[in-house]
């Protein structure tokens, strides 16, 4: 048993609970984290000459979601106390304090209940909730000595003491939560404002990629086949294309890419993308990746592809800290009426199937089995590097997609995301490109762009297509051009932000002037500033940077003949 400590008299002197109550206080000041709190709280209850028999005291925090305690601090010294590390919320008194924040004073435990400490004799237990605003932030638990039972002034004063310790915990936690979240916020402003240095460079990028593209078109147009400067322009143009990709996942990061489906081959997809995966995922993580035979093409945006498979990928490394096997492959899949009547979501047809099969010891499951179910986007993950549940199945959504997971017999999980295949392959889709070099016109386009490269290039893809091209590097001038050409213009071809006028207000000015004027939008990302002109609204037509003079020709042809 604890060395008893005997006082004269059966109270306990004022002097005595203001100079305990002062050193508790002090502990409040000095102390950094919970349990050294709570351990120098202890040592200053420890010392008090009570009048009771002696004691030992032990501090018990819960667990987050409440259903055990851990010990946090104990008396030193007493033999015969000796508390457990930690024990069940529902299987002893402490427990039976937190979960019903009520005081228990117990002279032996209830049968079938085991005290936190192992008692070596008959005595006392007193368990006091250190509770405040309705919630227990900890338990203290004192063991008292056979002996003269606590007087009604050594519970209330040890009842105070109480919640002097719960509402300094509660401060704690309150201190640690606004912390937490300070930093969160500190980090989503740092985010954001990569975030807009991104789509910046991005929105630049765009702008000389244009440029570049155009100018290597049209000098692909005019140069004699089969030459060597064709295969210079072939060159440029394929090199701008890989540069454009780089442009969209700096516009993916920074959360500005506007969408612009198109046929895309996933086997290539998921080929280039090979070394890329290998370097994130890392030497512990082995990669295969295995593409079917045929055609693989899908109509979708190939950034967001790109987006899902690498966003899988970190997530399934993520659930495999160990280490583990990674599968990432691609096959054509037939559903039949007899499968929609089942998955009333898909429609009969051909569709591509995407699948990511990860597995390794001790693998967590559970994120890709979210990604098959009801995923709140409100538990996405904060601060990571990765994509949540709610926001992959979007992505694929917009793809036309639909994901569907199964748990292996094995440790592991497989991921399938099928789409709607598309029988014409992209080689095909980018030759039926190249014939809207034909496609012609006589109108007058009004060209109202800012950067002069972009300006410049164009005005000459559109006059050698036999448009009529009045340029305008702002809203004011494309205003005045408007006033002072003698014909009609048919079309405006506008950025939607613009110094001086955005695209929208410049095509509603002109409207009065020019009945019947279309407008075609070239947008490059959705940031503040192109919100605060309108943004692209609904039914708006437009064509994103950078784009080639086929996609133009066509684009403009399209909003024409409408």
């Amino acid at each position: 048993m604890s060395q008893t400590v005997t006082v004269a008299g059966a109270g306990m002197s004022s002097d005595v609970l203001l100079a305990t109550y002062q050193l508790l206080i002090e502990t409040t000041l000095e102390s950094s984290t919970d349990e050294i709190f709570l351990q120098r709280a202890v040592a200053v209850l420890s010392a008090v000459p009570w009048p009771s028999s002696g004691r030992c005291f032990s501090a018990f925090l819960p667990a987050p979601d409440g259903g055990s305690l851990s010990r946090a601090a104990a008396t030193t010294g007493a033999a015969a106390c000796r508390p457990c590390s930690e024990a069940s919320a529902t299987r002893c008194l402490c427990g039976r304090a937190l979960l019903s924040k009520e005081r228990l004073l117990c002279i032996e435990a209830a049968q079938g209940e085991s005290p936190p400490c192992d008692p070596t004799g008959a005595g006392m237990h007193l368990i006091l909730p250190l509770a405040a605003r309705g919630r227990v932030w900890g338990v203290l638990h004192a063991l008292v000595d056979p002996g003269p039972s606590p007087g009604e002034r050594e519970r209330s004063f040890l009842i105070q003491v109480g919640r002097l310790l719960g509402l300094e915990l509660r401060r704690r936690s309150g201190e640690r939560e606004h912390d937490r979240l300070e930093s969160q916020f500190l980090q989503a402003q740092k985010m954001e404002a990569v975030g807009r240095l991104a789509g910046g460079v991005a929105h630049d990028f765009n702008n000389i990629l244009t440029a570049i593209t155009n100018h290597a078109d049209l000098g692909l147009l005019k140069a004699p086949p089969p030459s060597a400067v064709r295969r210079h322009f072939e060159e440029i143009i394929a090199s701008s294309e890989r540069a454009a990709l780089l442009t969209q996942q700096l516009l993916a990061f920074s959360r500005h890419q506007t969408l612009s489906p198109r046929v895309v081959d996933v086997n290539a997809v998921v080929t280039e993308l090979g070394k890329t995966l290998r370097r994130l995922l890392g030497a512990d993580i082995e990669l295969t990746i295995a593409t079917g035979a045929g055609p693989a093409s899908i109509l979708a945006d190939p950034v967001l592809v790109e987006q899902v498979v690498i966003n899988l990928a970190l997530c399934a490394r993520d659930a495999m800290p160990q280490g583990g096997t990674l599968l990432l492959q691609t096959a054509r899949a037939e559903f039949d009426a007899q499968y929609t009547r089942a998955h009333p979501a898909v429609a009969p047809g051909t569709y591509l199937c995407l699948s990511l099969s990860a597995g390794g010891p001790g693998m967590d499951t559970g994120f890709l089995d979210e990604l098959g179910g009801a995923s709140d986007p409100a538990r996405e993950p904060r601060g990571s590097a990765t994509l949540g549940p709610a926001a992959i199945k979007d992505i694929i959504r917009q793809g036309g997609g639909r994901a569907l997971v199964e748990v292996s017999d094995l440790p592991g999980v497989t991921a399938r995301i099928f789409f709607p295949i598309i029988e014409r392959t992209a080689a095909a889709a980018s030759a039926a490109e190249s014939s809207f070099q034909l496609s012609r016109g006589t109108e007058t386009v009004l060209l109202a762009e800012n950067d002069d490269s972009m300006r410049v290039v164009i005005g000459e893809v559109l006059r050698d297509l036999g448009y009529q091209v009045l340029e305008a590097r702002d809203g004011r001038e494309a205003l005045a051009l408007s006033t002072t050409y003698g014909g009609g213009i048919q079309i405006l071809l506008t950025d939607v932000v613009l110094p001086g006028c955005g695209g929208h207000e410049l095509h509603r000015l002109l409207g009065a002037a020019h009945p019947g004027i279309r407008a075609l939008y070239v947008a490059g990302i959705m940031d503040n500033a192109t919100e605060r002109h309108g943004g692209l609204e609904q039914g708006d037509e437009s064509l994103r940077k950078p784009f080639s003079p086929w996609a133009l020709a066509s684009k403009l042809r399209h909003v024409l003949d409408a």
